[in-house]
């Protein structure tokens, strides 16, 4: 019977054999034991060789990480039709990981997935690993400049998002649907807002909607002496048209009773008109 290594599990390929190792595997194979029990040594985010590479990174690249060198970082170049394309290392099979190339105008939203680039090419280096060469798809036609990134990231639920943008959104990695829900109602899934950059509770994306004033904060209303009511408001935004201002009718309804312009703060409604 032939003798298969604990932490192995092998995939027979073309070129050889595949070894699907998580990044716990690895680890173990790649320190002493005393070493891999040491967070600041063998932690994902550890870098002993100091050469600028997380362990995780150099997991998902193939290098090692006890050895300072360059191999395995992500490079970028713009091709003969304006796209900008990104070439990296990417394991053959690496259990619980996603390689996620992103685009930015302003290094704020990241944009990625495959609505954003095109995968051009994957060559087979060994049986290990892949160089891989990704570019836009749609070119940005006014951009005054464009940044390229490779995020390397924990995928433990295999859907192709990272665990902790999931987390951070407060969605769970045992939830199949979570990603699939369009939370905000703006025809755009909650797992591609995450991709795309946006926010999946916002229907707006933090941009205000178009044609109506940012609204007033803190609304008061104070009844006066003679009927009459003052509501005041703090003012915002400093470029509001107008805005309009209801009353609740006593057996429903409502009914305008004034507008106010801009950087207006308070409005007195007058007391109801005597039968």
């Amino acid at each position: 019977m032939k003798k298969i290594l604990p932490f192995l599990a092998c995939l027979l390929l073309g070129l050889g054999t595949a070894c699907a190792q998580t990044y716990d595997q690895w680890r173990a194979q790649k320190f002493s034991p005393a070493e891999a029990a040491d967070e600041s040594i063998s932690g994902r985010l550890a870098d002993p060789d100091r050469d600028g590479k997380s362990n995780y990174l150099e997991y998902a690249t193939g290098t090692d990480p006890m050895t300072p060198d360059a191999a395995g970082q992500a490079s970028g170049a713009m091709d003969e039709f304006g796209r900008l394309r990104l070439s990296f290392l990417r394991r053959t099979a690496a259990p619980g990981t996603v390689y996620l190339p992103q685009v930015s105008t302003d290094l704020k939203r990241w944009r990625s997935g495959e609505f954003w680039f095109d995968e051009l090419s994957a060559t087979a280096l060994n049986a290990e690993l892949n160089s891989i060469v990704v570019a836009e798809t749609f070119p940005p036609a006014n951009a005054a400049r464009r940044f390229l990134r490779l995020c390397v990231a924990a995928d433990v639920n295999g859907n192709g998002i990272p665990d902790e943008w999931e987390l951070a959104h407060g969605f769970s990695l045992t939830d199949p649907e979570a990603i699939h829900r369009d939370s905000d109602g703006d025809g755009v899934t909650d797992g591609q807002e995450l991709m795309d950059g946006t926010d999946p509770f916002d229907y707006y994306n933090g941009a205000r909607r178009p044609g109506i004033p940012a609204a007033p904060a803190n609304v008061r209303v104070t009844g006066n002496p003679d009927g009459s009511r003052t509501v005041e408001w703090d003012d915002v935004s400093d470029n509001e048209q107008w805005f309009i201002i209801y009353d609740d009718l006593p057996g429903g309804g409502q009914v305008e009773v004034g507008r106010v312009g801009p950087n207006q703060t308070s409005f007195r409604i007058p007391p109801p008109a005597q039968p």
